[in-house]
């Protein structure tokens, strides 16, 4: 009698543990997900200024003898913008593995449980 309730409070202990990491990884999860839509606003943001910038830039080229000087350095701002959100995209496809990853240690988690949920319903 005594093993099985040794068994049990290790199991109890097991599936304790199994919570706080399904716990931990669903947090990590909605981290890495907020972090996606903040990327995803902050790419949406610079696409648009990008769009702004190269609108800018056709004026200028139609414009005046002084536009030359103005549009390299949009052209450098493109450039740089563009940069950044290859660089976001990057970071993106980065944090989208992550997720993928979170999401699949949080189902295993969560099978781990149920599981050990299972065995102790059955016990």
């Amino acid at each position: 009698m005594d093993k099985f309730k040794e068994k049990l409070a290790a199991l109890r202990v097991e599936a304790d543990a199994a919570q706080a990491r399904a716990d931990e990884t669903a947090n990590k999860l909605k981290e890495s997900e907020a972090r996606v839509a903040s990327l995803e606003q902050e790419e949406i943001s610079l696409k648009n200024r990008i769009q702004l910038l190269e609108s800018q830039l056709e004026k200028v080229e139609s414009g005046h003898s002084e536009s030359t000087t103005k549009s390299r350095d949009l052209e450098l701002q493109i450039e740089d913008l563009n940069r950044k959100v290859k660089s976001l995209e990057t970071q993106n496809e980065n944090l989208e593995v992550k997720l993928e990853d979170s999401e699949t240690k949080y189902l295993k988690a969560k099978a781990e449980l149920d599981e050990l949920e299972k065995v102790l319903g059955e016990a």
